[in-house]
């Protein structure tokens, strides 16, 4: 058991070092300002725990080279590809900028910039559950009852916030692997 505990361990630490950094052909990461690029890794970085359903076991991002992570708990890599407010979608929306700006007076090539835009561009939003959730009520639901309907009033509902500030732990910088080499130490010490 501890051997297994070990093995999954460094399997998800491994998982955690990789990045994914391919850009389109033709894009230019020196033409993406800093604060563009660090936006984009806020906006991965929020959409990873989003597409893993609330859960990425590694989620980082790189805003200097745009080099990310996103590992989901169960082991996974989700296809961010398919996501808007993702690097992919970022990336396929920053390289038809500057195809367009590469081809200016040129309709031909902007035709093309626009053509080689649509087979990249994510369109699901990974905010907004498309499936029904299969997850069970944490507790029963009752079925009003002609002395528990609410009664009509004037006052003007109040929106629901459906927000889980508890879906994703946010340690800034690699201090994420630190905290989980100390605790695989601390679990080997229990066990020696």
């Amino acid at each position: 058991m501890l051997l297994s505990a070990i093995l999954s361990l460094v399997s998800l630490l491994a998982t955690g070092i990789t990045a994914q950094a391919t850009f389109p052909a033709g894009f230019d990461l020196a033409k993406v300002p800093e604060d563009q690029k660090s936006a984009w890794c806020s906006a991965q970085s929020a959409a990873c725990p989003a597409v893993c359903e609330n859960f990425a076991s590694v989620n980082r991002c790189n805003a200097k080279d745009l080099s990310y992570t996103c590992t989901c708990g169960d082991g996974s890599t989700p296809d961010l590809s398919k996501y808007k407010s993702t690097m992919p979608f970022f990336l396929c929306q920053g390289t038809y900028v500057q195809c367009i700006e590469n081809h200016p007076d040129d309709l031909t090539g902007q035709r093309a910039c626009k053509e080689n835009q649509s087979k990249c561009l994510g369109s699901e939003d990974p905010f907004k559950k498309t499936s029904t959730s299969t997850r069970r009520p944490t507790k029963p639901q009752e079925a009003p009852t002609s002395e528990s309907a609410p009664t009509p009033t004037n006052e003007p509902e109040e929106a629901a916030v459906t927000s889980n500030p508890a879906s994703t732990l946010r340690v800034p910088g690699d201090s994420s692997t630190g905290i989980l080499v100390a605790l695989f130490l601390g679990v080997l010490r229990l066990f020696a």
